[in-house]
């Protein structure tokens, strides 16, 4: 059975020059949604990546009775090992099939009060 999920993964003290490796490795493990080139990044945004790390959105699932602990202690090693060195890697998931949701309906007396508004509108 595979459960849905939502990732969210935060690197920071990362090698900037190794960002691209570091993707295409979480592109193994998830779906990732936000991971643009690395290569010729402006002077900027390498200082905003040194200071803030990198934020990853992603979709996959979990199988074969993977626990949300089991992913992520395979996925921080992978990006240790892409990087090359120690960096601070936040894995955070949201099981899409467990979200808590509201509902909203309308009774017949809404739809009447909508016909009789509108019945002069013609």
């Amino acid at each position: 059975m595979s459960r849905s999920y939502g990732f969210s993964v935060n690197i920071v003290g990362a090698d900037i020059d190794k960002a691209d490796d570091i993707a295409e490795t979480l592109d193994t493990l998830f779906d990732v949604s936000n991971i643009e080139e690395m290569s010729n990044i402006s002077k900027e945004d390498r200082n905003l990546f040194e200071k803030y790390g990198l934020t990853i959105y992603g979709n996959g699932c979990l199988c074969g009775g993977e626990a949300e602990e089991e992913f992520a202690s395979r996925l921080i090693p992978a990006v240790w090992k892409a990087n090359g060195a120690y960096c601070v890697v936040t894995v955070k998931m949201t099981c899409r099939e467990d979200l808590p949701y509201e509902e909203y309906t309308l009774g017949k007396e809404a739809y009447k009060e909508l016909i009789d508004t509108n019945k002069g509108e013609k």
